[in-house]
């Protein structure tokens, strides 16, 4: 069984190991190992430890959860999302949000992990903005077909923005991609009950 939930100060050395595990897992083979192995335990603990902490993002985990039935419940870390309000974007909408980390662990995967996480968030994003028209925003390696496919399914479109970066040699490409989020009362309106 999946939870979904907010994290605490407490997950942040779970979140820096699924964060590295799953960085790890991800991108081998797709960037230069030397650039992968900047992602180490030590960086990621730190970084999740501010975030949190200083709540310069929101940050959401799935748990793994062992033995229900037991007074003691044991649950693992399986994935964590983070999130945060954009910042100097213009548009039509009222909020707009970007999706910063969306990371589940290779075993977890193709388990629902990854649609419950963004399903959660989503669901925080709508009680947030209430009646706002929402723009959720993300970069993406345009070589992790995965991911790319993961998001489409999810109703993201790529903007035709790219942002490189050379690494030990190697042209890295993200691809940003955007989904529109509309109010309930305006999709209920366009689209019937």
């Amino acid at each position: 069984m999946f939870r979904f939930r907010k994290a605490s100060i407490e997950d942040a050395p779970q979140i820096a190991l699924t964060h590295v595990t799953a960085w790890s897992e991800t991108y081998q083979g797709l960037m230069p190992d030397v650039y992968i192995q900047t992602y180490t335990l030590k960086r990621r603990e730190a970084l999740w430890c501010k975030v949190i902490s200083e709540n310069l993002a929101e940050v959401l985990v799935a748990e793994v959860i062992f033995n229900e039935s037991n007074i003691e419940e044991e649950s693992r870390l399986a994935g964590f999302l983070s999130y945060e309000k954009a910042k100097g974007r213009e548009s039509d909408f009222q909020d707009n949000f970007s999706l910063s980390s969306l990371y589940v662990l290779s075993e977890y995967q193709g388990l629902g992990v990854g649609r419950g996480l963004y399903r959660t968030f989503e669901d925080a994003l709508l009680v947030d903005v209430g009646s706002a028209s929402t723009c959720i925003h993300l970069w993406v390696l345009d070589s992790n077909f995965r991911a790319l496919s993961f998001y489409m399914y999810l109703g993201f479109n790529e903007t035709g923005k790219q942002l490189k970066e050379e690494v030990q040699g190697t042209c890295l490409i993200d691809l940003e991609m955007v989904k529109t989020l509309l109010p309930q009362k305006e999709v209920c309106e366009n689209y019937g009950p």
